[in-house]
């Protein structure tokens, strides 16, 4: 179980902030996520998608967009 406060709580406290206040946490937020960026979570878009239950959110779409033949007009032809 998580320890960490929810977003609306978070949210709702950013929102007492001065901006100044404000701006020096966007500040060290950016600092935290570029400090971050360089590491291998592990983590790839699907996962995250798929938190936000996205994946599979089209449901009237083919598997495979390539099967539309429009989508595939033109592939493999040299350009003129």
């Amino acid at each position: 179980m998580s320890t960490d406060p929810p977003l609306d709580d978070v949210l709702k406290r950013a929102a007492e902030l001065t901006p100044e206040q404000r701006e020096l946490l966007i500040e060290k937020l950016q600092q935290q996520a570029a400090a971050t960026n360089g590491t291998n979570s592990g983590r790839t878009l699907f996962d995250a998608f798929n938190d936000e239950g996205m994946i599979g959110s089209i449901t009237d779409a083919p598997e495979d967009w390539s099967t539309n033949p429009k989508y595939m007009e033109g592939f493999g032809e040299d350009a003129q």
